[in-house]
């Protein structure tokens, strides 16, 4: 089943049928949290990513 997923500008996901839904991060393969924003990922393109992830990411 393919569910498709909009996110707004605030990071928030969203399903087709308007519920917010929890979207995990993705940036790396141990993360847990839940993603607030994606992000261009040098291999798997964009991705969701949590803001701890993310704040790793841009401090490098």
């Amino acid at each position: 089943m393919q569910i498709n997923v909009i996110q707004t500008d605030d990071g928030v996901f969203y399903d087709e049928a308007g519920e917010q839904i929890p979207a995990p991060c993705q940036w790396f393969a141990l993360c847990d949290n839940n993603a607030v924003a994606t992000e261009p990922h040098p291999i798997l393109g964009d991705v969701p990513i949590c803001r701890r992830c993310r704040d790793n990411v841009h401090r490098r």
